[in-house]
């Protein structure tokens, strides 16, 4: 076969450089047009991914600082929590002598009343920064799922998760 195409070009060499040049510029014209759209939607896509990897550090940035607020905010809650069990010692201290009873009775509730309030504080910064860190997480996956999985794909990825969660829910 080979043979027989260079004896073809050997017969019709001006014909064979025709048809060559008529392929490099047919080759080139194809190449310009499809580079353009090809080069915006990359540089869409680029831009895309900057905006969301910006939207992750800056959410990264908010639960870290969320979750330093939260513990912030449990210190100064036990802080509070101690002065008020100090307190209350005292005023158990200075009515000892008119009615322990009464006074020890006013110290437990007083701690019990601080415990209280830190664990009332801790469940509601744990709700928060769970709901930030699931609907962070949910967002995430969301966009990983969308830009890796077709559509069949995260049909059939749904299906199967509502199918499991049924079960689960049937079994308890």
């Amino acid at each position: 076969m080979l043979r027989a195409t260079l004896h073809e070009i050997a017969a019709r060499p001006m014909a064979y450089v025709a048809e060559l040049l008529q392929f490099v510029v047919l080759v080139g014209a194809a190449g310009l047009v499809a580079r353009r759209p090809v080069t915006k939607r990359l540089a869409a896509r680029r831009e895309r991914i900057t905006a969301e990897l910006t939207e992750a550090e800056r959410n990264e940035h908010e639960s870290v600082a969320f979750s330093d607020e939260a513990r912030a905010v449990v210190t100064r809650a036990e802080a509070e929590a101690r002065g008020i069990v100090e307190a209350a010692h005292a005023e158990a201290e200075r009515e000892r002598e008119a009615g322990t009873a009464r006074a020890q009775a006013e110290a437990e509730h007083a701690l019990q009343v601080a415990r209280e309030a830190v664990e009332r504080e801790k469940a509601r910064v744990a709700a928060e920064t769970s709901g930030r860190l699931v609907t962070l997480t949910t967002e995430i996956t969301r966009r990983y799922l969308d830009e890796f999985l077709t559509e069949d794909e995260r049909r059939a990825m749904t299906e199967k998760v509502v199918l499991e969660s049924l079960e689960e829910m049937g079994r308890r």
